[in-house]
């Protein structure tokens, strides 16, 4: 793969908002695909849509190519985050692992943890966006743009 030019990069950054969590909030367009419940940041790059994290992983943290059956697994567990050091390659079976531990998050008191937690990052000034964190569809009345929502 050919190194990303500093206006790529540049661009790329224009979409990151760096939260005091140490998270980059992707803000620029999204996708789910692949029956995703999650929204993934999109980037386009060189006349194709790519994950955001894949391209910071592979031009900003400078990782090795993805490995066939490896995945880019979030540490911090926000589909939206870009920054290289929340991302880490983990083999198929280990994302899967993963995946199930936290679709607890999707239970009733999982999703009170988090809605509890994102509210103390407000209360905090950490979290400085009023949607939701965790992939929801938009709400009534905002505007989508490209095929995530803002």
């Amino acid at each position: 793969m050919s190194e990303a030019t500093q206006e790529e990069l540049d661009r790329f950054m224009s979409y990151v908002d760096k939260l005091p969590n140490g998270c980059w909030f992707w803000t620029g367009g999204r996708s789910r695909g692949k029956g995703n419940k999650k929204w993934y940041g999109s980037f386009w790059f060189r006349g194709k849509t790519i994950r955001a994290h894949r391209f910071a992983a592979d031009h900003i943290g400078k990782f090795e190519p993805l490995p066939k059956g490896k995945h880019r697994d979030h540490l911090c567990v926000f589909s939206m985050c870009v920054n290289p050091e929340h991302l880490e390659h983990t083999s198929s079976a280990e994302n899967q692992e993963r995946k199930m531990a936290r679709s607890q998050l999707e239970t009733s008191e999982g999703r009170a943890w988090l809605d509890t937690t994102l509210a103390r990052l407000k209360e905090q000034k950490l979290w400085p966006y009023d949607e939701p964190s965790y992939g929801d569809d938009p709400p009534a009345g905002i505007e989508t743009v490209g095929y995530g929502w803002k």
